[in-house]
């Protein structure tokens, strides 16, 4: 399950038709990705969801609410990501579009940086899933 932040106002949103075309791949094979909406990287972030979601490109997986990713207020689902799988430049999340994949017994079996394509861990998801 590849998780990953979302955020409309950066030149990363680019990397959303990949991750749809991952997740229609392998949406038959109970293959699920979620987008969180980051809000630090927000020009406003007492948007509501429903106008941050506005400006996050069309996409198949989920968006869900947003979320601290950092910090002491960071949520749970983060704070276990960074723990399992720091960053080049420590645990924290620096840039929007940062992946995890998390195979089906929860771990967490890599960390992508927010330039690499969603299309280039596909032979990893295939051989998590059995299917390469």
């Amino acid at each position: 399950m590849p998780t990953k932040n979302s955020s409309s106002h950066l030149p990363t949103k680019s990397r959303a038709p990949g991750l749809n075309r991952i997740n229609g791949w392998f949406f038959s094979i109970l293959f699920l990705g979620f987008g969180f909406l980051f809000f630090f990287f927000f020009k406003n972030p007492t948007q509501s969801l429903k106008e941050m979601a506005e400006g996050v490109p069309k996409s198949i997986y989920d968006i869900t609410v947003k979320v601290e990713v950092n910090g002491k207020e960071a949520t749970t689902l983060y704070k276990f990501l960074k723990s399992k799988k720091g960053g080049f430049f420590g645990d924290g999340i620096k840039w929007n579009f940062t992946k995890f994949l998390v195979d089906k017994d929860g771990k967490v079996v890599e960390r992508y940086a927010p330039t690499t394509s969603p299309l280039k861990i596909e032979k990893t998801i295939q051989s998590l899933l059995g299917v390469a």
